[in-house]
């Protein structure tokens, strides 16, 4: 066969092949057709599939399959945040002892704004070492010549918080004693220890005014209760400082249908007149007296205001501007025509009729000191009638 005869079968596969490819060639440069877009498919996805690759195809196909009618691609959610469970109560054993915690004691309220001027309890709180301090002072501003009464609360501070008593441990397990001195010379007192642990209490009467120093120390002499703090007679509280923080509590108000706490304020007011006889200041002592009686009286019962007008009009005779026998004398008559006239038959119960007064008629029902009713305040007498 000749040359001519071979070049034409040739030619005519080259042809064909270049065809072939030339073919091929404008097929991969037209785009792939997009799929319809998924009804409520997000629009991140869109954005992620114009940016991925082509798809991988058979040979022979030219664009890729849809997918199938009614399926949707599934939707990612996040899983939702669970509250966190609440953690299993503590375990109890059979021979364990219940603690009970008892819900703390509301406090007294403190009057907010204006200072108050005649607090009822000062309490001064301050760290001395390793123990927090707490004094309490009634009344809140001591006079001369009047008892008053300091409590304290001693706490220890902890450097491991305890699990029930946290970071602090009242202070218990100890005998204590108070130095007081100052204005007068030092004077040695017991510390009572209180039913609350960490609670200790005392009592003395200052006779002059002035600042006085309090040291408390343990009995036997060791150390760990070294305590000194200052206390204010006669003069207004200590004030607040860095390391001293002040409280002043009122004095609540007198019920009208409490005797006793109306016979009480009555009775302060008349041994601060007996403090003041023969002085520049009885004359404001009987008339804070005598403005009080007025107010019992304006308060009092029908039954109880001829008494107390009476009372009022037998302190008005008292003299102020004279010598003190002469204050204390009148003092002692009417605290035997007037208060013990009305004591015997509302308090001590020995007369039944004080009309003609010191002359009383004796009580048939007199009962006798002591009770027998639990929780019954004790009673006074028998008194024997006064006979003339």
């Amino acid at each position: 066969m000749s040359l001519v005869s071979h070049r034409q079968p040739l030619v005519i596969g080259t042809a064909l092949l270049l065809g072939t490819l030339l073919a091929g060639a404008a097929s991969d440069e037209q785009p792939a057709e997009a799929p319809a877009q998924e009804e409520g498919a997000p629009a991140a996805e869109e954005g992620a599939k114009g940016r991925s690759r082509r798809p991988v195809m058979a040979p022979g196909q030219s664009a890729p399959a849809a997918p199938p009618p009614g399926v949707a691609r599934p939707v990612r959610t996040e899983p939702k945040e669970e509250a966190p469970a609440e953690p299993p109560p503590p375990l109890q054993f059979a021979d364990e002892p219940v603690v009970t915690t008892a819900a703390p004691a509301e406090e007294e309220p403190q009057a907010g704004g204006e200072e108050i001027t005649d607090p009822a309890e000062v309490r001064y709180y301050t760290r001395k070492g390793n123990l927090h301090v707490e004094m309490r002072v009634r009344p809140g501003i001591p006079v001369p010549g009047e008892p008053v009464e300091i409590g304290w609360r001693l706490e220890e501070q902890l450097l491991i918080p305890d699990p029930y008593l946290g970071d602090r441990r009242p202070l218990s397990g100890v005998e204590i004693v108070a130095t007081v001195g100052g204005p007068e010379p030092e004077r040695r007192y017991e510390v009572h220890a209180e039913p609350k642990p960490g609670n200790f209490g005392f009592t003395f009467t200052p006779h002059s005014a002035g600042l006085y120093r309090i040291a408390l120390a343990r009995r036997d002499g060791r150390s760990g209760v070294e305590v000194e703090m200052q206390l204010p007679v006669g003069q207004p509280p200590l004030p607040a400082t860095r390391s001293l923080e002040v409280k002043r509590y009122p004095r609540a108000p007198i019920d009208p249908s409490d005797t006793k706490a109306q016979m009480r304020e009555l009775a302060r007011r008349w041994m601060a007149l007996e403090r003041a006889a023969g002085t520049p200041q009885a004359v404001a002592a009987h008339t804070n007296l005598v403005e009080f009686a007025r107010q019992l009286e304006a308060s009092a019962p029908p039954p109880a205001k001829r008494g107390y007008a009476a009372l009022v009009q037998m302190l008005g005779t008292i003299p102020t501007g004279g010598p003190k026998e002469q204050t204390l004398g009148q003092m002692d008559e009417v605290n035997f025509q007037t208060c013990l006239r009305c004591h015997a038959v509302a308090r001590l119960e020995f007369a039944e009729d004080i009309s003609n007064w010191p002359r009383y008629t004796p009580n048939p029902n007199l009962k006798p000191p002591a009770s027998s009713a639990p929780g019954a305040a004790p009673r006074r007498g028998p008194v024997l009638p006064v006979r003339k």
